[in-house]
This record gives C-alpha cells, sequence and structure tokens, in this order.
C-alpha cells in the first residue's frame, strides 16, 4: 500500500498502544515520520500546565496546532506521517484547521483496566500516576461519531492491533 504524504492520527488514552503502534505503522513505508505528541509538550519549558488539567485548553490548542502544521509539512514533503498523540475529538477542528490535508483518525482504547495497567507499569518520564491517566480513559469514553474510529486494543498486540489500524488507513471512511 503506497501511503507517501498521508497522515494517520492514533490517538487515545494513555496505556492503549498508541507509540507502539505508531512506530509499527511507520515500518511499513518506505519514508516515513512519527511524530511524536509528547515531545511537543516537552519542549515547552518554562509555564508547562499539565494538559489533563482544565487551565490547560490554551496551551493544550497551541500544541496541537503544532502537530498538524509539522504533520503537514512531511505530508507535503512525501513522507507517510504517523501522529503519535491523544488527540481527542475536541481537539479535531484545531488540528484539522492546522493540518490542511486529509488525514486518517484511529481511536486505540482497551479496557480501563488494560489502560491502567499498561500504563503505570512503564517508567519515567511516562505519564504513570492512576489519576490523570483515568481522567484521560474517561475523556475517551463517549466519543459519538467518532466511536467508529475506535480500534479496542485489549486483546491485541502490536502487530495484531498494526494490521487493524492499516486496513483502516487504506479505507476513506476514516478520514477527518
Amino acid at each position: 500500500m503506497d501511503l507517501t504524504s498521508r497522515i494517520a492520527v492514533v490517538s487515545g488514552p494513555p496505556g492503549a498502544g498508541k507509540t507502539s503502534v505508531a512506530e509499527a505503522l511507520v515500518l511499513r513505508t518506505e519514508r516515513g515520520v512519527v511524530i511524536d505528541g509528547d515531545s511537543f509538550f516537552a519542549s515547552i519549558r518554562i509555564g508547562l500546565i499539565p494538559p489533563w488539567t482544565p487551565d490547560a485548553d490554551r496551551q493544550n490548542e497551541t500544541v496541537i496546532r503544532a502537530i498538524g502544521a509539522a504533520a503537514a509539512r512531511f505530508a507535503r514533503g512525501g513522507y507517510f506521517v504517523v501522529v503519535d498523540a491523544l488527540i481527542g475529538p475536541w481537539f479535531l477542528e484545531a488540528f484539522v484547521d492546522s493540518v490542511a490535508l486529509p488525514a486518517t483518525y484511529l481511536i486505540l482504547r482497551p479496557t480501563a483496566d488494560e489502560a491502567l495497567r499498561r500504563a503505570t507499569r512503564r517508567g519515567d518520564p511516562d505519564l504513570v500516576d492512576p489519576g490523570p491517566i483515568s481522567h484521560m480513559f474517561d475523556a475517551f469514553g463517549d466519543l459519538g461519531p467518532y466511536e467508529r474510529n475506535v480500534i479496542d486494543s485489549t486483546a491485541m498486540d502490536v502487530e495484531e492491533t498494526t494490521e487493524v489500524a492499516l486496513r483502516m488507513i487504506a479505507g476513506d471512511s476514516f478520514l477527518i
């Protein structure tokens, strides 16, 4: 499958498998880029507001727009771009506005227990605090029209999840 100049957003709560699947997806192409959303937040050296708090909306929108602009630039350069970021439907408008290109939107969502288990077993600098992890998981609970974009990654390994994601990327029904 030719993925040149395509963008795929791999989103979901902490512990969903976004990073592993994003890495596996780019290995399926000759020219691939992973945009790590966490690194965009880590770039804020002074004044970072924890992204899961209500006061972080403006900051989060700025970061999402920066991610979208970077994804667009790489896609226009002929790369398959996988965005590994926690982009909920509430920030899709900002992302779509800044990317100005079609993108496939995928949401990995294992069960709450599995997401918490996976996320808390990671080490620093990843988020391992159960409170924010549960809060972010809950935010992905009722996605309305985007429920169809969900991949339940609970019982799947990275390879299986990647295969499902590739099938979704190949079709145009998950474009945003």
